[in-house]
């Protein structure tokens, strides 16, 4: 099925990402006109932080954990992958480094994973690949 549709194949064009990660993805967002923005489908997925609001004090957390768990864990394992066993150079790369590297950030790999969750969508959006 993933090898069929054009879809599929343009998101297992991105490093670390594989047949299970895509079809997790493709199921879990179905879509991807419903979102008026790829920061949206992070919130589906519960990629969001937190808010802890009480009187003067608002603190974000950790992620939520909204959505769907299996398409969460796997694009937190691609991001893996791409931060740690993708040798090319990539775009996606290229903009995660900077940000697991920043010091408001927990593990290194966490960071980055709603960076391909944006990507997929818009790729899933607009059909003109990744740059």
């Amino acid at each position: 099925m993933a090898k069929q549709d054009p879809t599929c194949r343009l998101l297992m064009s991105v490093p670390g990402i594989g047949v299970v990660s895509v079809l997790a993805y493709v199921s879990t967002v179905e879509d991807p006109a419903r979102f008026a923005r790829s920061r949206s489908v992070g919130a589906h997925m519960g990629l969001t932080p937190r808010q802890y609001q009480l009187g003067e004090v608002d603190r974000s957390g950790r992620i939520s954990r909204c959505g769907d768990t299996l398409a969460r864990t796997l694009l937190y394992e691609a991001a893996v992958v791409l931060l740690t066993r993708v040798k090319r150079a990539s775009p996606l790369k290229d903009w995660a480094m900077p940000v697991t590297r920043s010091p408001c950030c927990g593990p290194p790999d966490i960071a980055c994973y709603r960076g391909p969750g944006s990507g997929r969508h818009l790729t899933s959006t607009y059909h003109d690949g990744i740059r």
